[in-house]
């Protein structure tokens, strides 16, 4: 998942891996400045979807094979970036 161009977070299976945090204002909506994790935080959305319970130092040994995973899709993810860039679209015009 990206946010404004940055790489904000992972969505694998049951699982959320949150690179950045970012508080939200008494209407839900996000606030910045985002703020970048020194350690990521993990949410188990089948059990938490509001992710309110970050699994990252609990029980649950799954936290470092997704944090494997996400590395793996994140550069998969930008090597396809360089087989297949974004096209410029600045000079693009309308046809009528």
């Amino acid at each position: 998942m990206y946010y404004n161009g940055e790489y904000t977070a992972l969505r694998y299976r049951q699982y959320k891996v949150h690179w950045l945090s970012y508080e939200r204002d008494e209407y839900g909506l996000l606030m910045q400045p985002l703020k970048r994790l020194l350690l990521p935080e993990v949410y188990n959305l089948r059990v938490d979807p509001k992710e309110l319970h970050n699994i990252v130092g609990g029980d649950e040994g799954i936290v470092w094979g997704l944090l494997a995973k996400d590395a793996e899709i994140q550069g998969s993810y930008e090597k396809s970036f360089q087989e297949f860039p974004n096209a410029d679209y600045s000079m693009m015009t309308r046809s009528k």
